[in-house]
C-alpha cells in the first residue's frame, strides 16, 4: 500500500493523489489509482470500470450533480480507500465514465488538508503535540504553555 501522501499537479493544475482502493470485503485484491483531489466533491467518485474490477456491489442508486450543474445517474457502493497509509471504508458514487475523485468525506475523516505549495496532503499537528514540540525546541517559554480561556 502507498505510504506517502505526496501528490502531483497535473497540466491543468489539479492535485493528483495515488490511493489504494479495494473491495471492503477483500483488501488484498485492490489496486493503486490516481485520484483528483476535489474539494468541490462531497464524496469519492469512481468510474464503472473500476467498480467492476474491484467487484463492488451496488447498494443503491440515485443522481449526482456534476461541477457544471449537470445531473447524472449513479450507483453507490462501499469501497475501501487507503491514502498515505491510512485507510477506511466509505461510500463511493459510481458513474459510467467518471474521473476518480477524492472528495471531502475522506479528507475530513482522515483529517487531511491540501498543501498546494508542497503538492501534498497534510495531516495537521494536534495542538498539544505542537505545544510540546515548540517547548522542546525552546521556541516558547515553558511558563506560557497554558491554553488560557
Amino acid at each position: 500500500m502507498l505510504k506517502e501522501r505526496k501528490a502531483q499537479l497535473d497540466r491543468e493544475g489539479q492535485l493528483i493523489q495515488k490511493c489504494y482502493v479495494a473491495n471492503p470485503l477483500d483488501h488484498a485484491s485492490g489496486e493503486q489509482v490516481p485520484f483528483v483531489v476535489d474539494t468541490g466533491s462531497t464524496c469519492i467518485v469512481i468510474p464503472m470500470k473500476l467498480a467492476k474490477r474491484l467487484k463492488l456491489k451496488s447498494v443503491g442508486g440515485g443522481e449526482g450533480v456534476l461541477a457544471d450543474g449537470t445531473v447524472a445517474t449513479c450507483d453507490m457502493a462501499w469501497i475501501y480507500i487507503n491514502v498515505g497509509g491510512e485507510g477506511l471504508p466509505t461510500m463511493a458514487l459510481i458513474m459510467k465514465d467518471a474521473e476518480p475523485l477524492l472528495g471531502l468525506d475522506v479528507l475530513k475523516m482522515l483529517q487531511l488538508q491540501i498543501d498546494p505549495v508542497r503538492e501534498r496532503l497534510l495531516k495537521p499537528l494536534k495542538r498539544f503535540r505542537l505545544i510540546k514540540f515548540l517547548l522542546k525546541r525552546g521556541a516558547i517559554p515553558s511558563g506560557t504553555s497554558s491554553t488560557g480561556s
